[in-house]
């Protein structure tokens, strides 16, 4: 099982978190390429996979163009690690080639791309996964054994509060904070965030059914929201998810029947930015610490995820469609935070925002008292 992958895009996350947990499983994997628009970062990221210099190429359609090129290499699968923007036009033409993807979140910034990435995949035979490593951390991993148990009883209301996440910049050569930019991002701190969107969704058991929120920004000049109110209704449960860039509280709760499950982080902050505390299950009896042990360093679980889904012909934990939901999810709180309305989930194919995702705002009716009116976000 020694899959040979290719990588499009090499920032910070690339360097950062995928090239340690790639060179921690060298029976699993051999990274025979690289792509990214920047010489300096395709040449951090091939020196430390060892990558050779005739693998190193400026566009990852050059990466993907095959063994009959002047230039691609063979191999299996690729890794798209790109800004958020241009990762469906890489996962499409990936599929194209005929190659597994393995594909960073959110999967695209419009839901209509990322069904496009979806279809393209099942119609060339080929494997798409998206990194939701959230799901990994073993604080969720925990409350999710908890309530398989039936401790707590059915699952009635998740509240995840993310109300002090930091904004990162990305890598130190690229001359903006693409999070901060609309047409790159797709969003601000929401979008950045949307591992909790689909935490919420998978604690509830159950897919988002409609959403409404209120979403806002606090700093003069930004385009995009710093802080997110979200309500996500399922047809048996609801979640509440806040998100902001800055210091406020953190920490999440599963209230169920017949008890709940607290995570809690230090000083009350925010994962994973704060370190794992404690995770408490109460109920009638009392309440019960559990034996759990933080990992913020979740990478390497997607990665054999991702392999053991190529070597066994199974679904991977979080495929296009859980990467689909959690994006409609999102661009479906920015509806609702601008109509001042409660939106239906999966958006219709032929909504604005289904289709441009925040860049179809303008073009649906907002409620004058939305800050998305009033301070012209996501123009």
């Amino acid at each position: 099982m020694n899959f040979r992958i290719g990588i499009i895009g090499c920032g910070a996350m690339t360097l950062g978190a995928y090239v340690p947990a790639l060179r921690s499983m060298p029976g699993t994997y051999t990274v025979v390429a690289v792509a990214d628009p920047s010489e300096e970062r395709r040449d951090l990221v091939a020196d430390a996979l060892a990558v050779p210099r005739s693998a190193r190429f400026a566009s990852g359609h050059d990466l993907l163009a095959g063994p009959d090129s002047k230039a691609g290499p063979d191999l299996e699968a690729v890794l798209i690690l790109t800004p958020p923007q241009v990762r469906a036009e890489f996962a499409v033409a990936a599929a194209a080639a005929g190659k597994h993807m393995l594909c960073e979140k959110p999967l695209a910034t419009r839901p209509a791309d990322a069904a496009r990435a979806i279809q393209a995949a099942a119609e060339h035979g080929v494997r798409l996964a998206v990194s939701h490593n959230y799901l990994w951390f073993p604080e969720y991993a925990a409350a999710r054994e908890v309530i398989a148990s039936g401790a707590i009883g059915d699952v009635q209301v998740v509240e995840i509060n993310a109300l002090g996440v930091w904004d990162n910049p990305g890598a130190a050569s690229t001359a903006y904070n693409w999070r901060h930019d609309p047409a790159a991002g797709g969003g601000g701190v929401l979008m950045d965030m949307m591992h909790l969107v689909y935490i919420a969704e998978d604690l509830c058991g159950h897919p988002f059914k409609a959403v409404s929120g209120y979403i806002d920004s606090h700093r003069p000049g930004f385009h995009v929201e710093t802080v997110a109110l979200c309500r996500f209704e399922t047809e048996e449960n609801a979640a509440l998810v806040n998100i902001g860039w800055g210091l406020g509280a953190g920490g999440a709760t599963v209230s169920g029947a017949k008890g709940r499950v607290d995570i809690r982080y230090a000083d009350g902050g925010t994962s994973p930015f704060a370190p794992l505390e404690r995770v408490t299950v109460v109920t009638e009896e009392g309440a019960r610490e559990l034996p759990v042990t933080p990992n913020k360093d979740t990478i390497p679980q997607v990665l054999a995820d991702f392999a053991e889904s190529l070597a066994g012909g199974r679904p991977s934990r979080a495929g296009g469609d859980a990467g689909l939901r959690a994006l409609e999810a999102v661009v479906g709180t920015y509806s609702s935070a601008a109509r001042g309305a409660v939106v239906a989930l999966p958006l219709e194919s032929s909504d604005p925002v289904y289709l441009r995702g925040a860049a179809g705002l303008p073009e649906v009716r907002l409620s004058a008292s939305s800050p998305v009116a009033r301070k012209k976000l996501f123009r």
